[in-house]
């Protein structure tokens, strides 16, 4: 929505993907470098210089430049696989006292429409995943289960959450679980607590914990610059539009050091 009191709610057509693609080919349009598939490890730096050592799939490289737009999971910097040299202590600090959760998210892809045209949001709280919603762009319903149920689930192995989210579907819609079974034509899921450069799901502020994020992401000497989701100091953290203004914000404190 255009405000967190709107009323309005888009998706966008093409996805994600859709906005990622757009972003690329903006930054391919300014004469920008994409480096792919390379993990950051850690990262050296004085006032004006900075030092990246990567690894570009499992061979060392380095990178060099007078700052860095530095935007990882807060899962990775929980973990620690990033290491500042000079050390960040009061980032650090934040990092560990924000909290960081597990969301499982399902997609089912039908052959055909197993529900009615008025059905939206669905909240089945008995269920291990509670909340549904229809896609207007296809023949989609997503599941979602966040907090203590998104923990139980992130161990499940992907034929077996199939399984259980048929069985879920078939219990709300009063329909036998062979019958949603054969109208289905596929399903997609990713578990991004068991991916190395992610690590969970999205951020979330503990009691007592609302300036954390504006520590998190405060630049440092004008030369290190921290954004994503976990950085967004107006309580709209989780979300993908405060992670991409946390980039604009990001780009203009760069620019204007």
């Amino acid at each position: 929505s255009e405000n967190q009191e709107g009323s309005w709610q888009g998706r966008i057509n093409g996805g994600y993907a859709a906005l990622v693609e757009f972003l690329v080919k903006e930054i391919e349009r300014n004469d920008g470098k994409l480096v792919l598939n390379t993990s950051v490890r850690e990262i050296r730096w004085r006032a004006g210089e900075v030092v990246v050592s990567a690894a570009d799939g499992g061979r060392p490289s380095q990178l060099t430049g007078s700052a860095i737009i530095f935007t990882p999971s807060l899962g990775v910097l929980k973990a620690g696989r990033v290491s500042f040299n000079p050390t960040l202590k009061e980032k650090a600090q934040a990092a560990r006292e924000l909290k960081f959760g597990n969301v499982v998210k399902v997609m089912l892809a039908f052959h055909e429409k197993c529900w009615d045209e008025s059905t939206g949001f669905i909240h089945a709280w008995d269920e291990e995943i509670p909340t549904w919603w229809t896609d207007p762009r296809d023949i989609v319903l997503t599941g979602w289960a966040g907090g203590p149920r998104g923990d139980g689930l992130i161990a499940t192995p992907p034929e077996e959450l199939q399984r259980r989210a048929v069985e879920i579907i078939a219990k709300i819609l009063s329909e036998r679980a062979e019958n949603i079974r054969n109208k289905l034509a596929g399903f997609y899921y990713h578990n991004w607590a068991n991916d190395p450069e992610i690590r969970g799901a999205y951020s979330y502020i503990p009691v007592n914990g609302m300036d954390l994020p504006k520590v998190l992401g405060a630049p440092v000497e004008g030369t290190l610059f921290f954004g994503g989701e976990a950085t967004v100091a107006d309580a709209q953290c989780g979300t993908v539009f405060g992670a991409l203004e946390s980039g604009f914000r990001c780009a203009a404190e760069c620019m204007e050091s």
